[in-house]
């Protein structure tokens, strides 16, 4: 599972079609949410698959 996110105040919350990771991951829909993370469906483009994207609630995603 690939982890987007970086340290930081903001809401867990990513955006459909946004671009995170230093330019490597493009968001999809939102798979899961639990106490503690919010789980979306991404795309690494560096090896064209499908990944989870795992993101801390209270956490900052590092977009672009």
């Amino acid at each position: 599972m690939a982890h987007a996110c970086g340290d930081g105040e903001a809401s867990a919350t990513l955006t459909p079609g946004a671009v995170v990771g230093n330019g490597r991951y493009t968001v999809g829909g939102e798979i899961n949410r639990g106490g503690t993370a919010v789980v979306y469906e991404g795309f690494d483009q560096a090896i064209g698959m499908r990944v989870a994207l795992k993101v801390r609630r209270g956490a900052r995603p590092r977009r672009g």
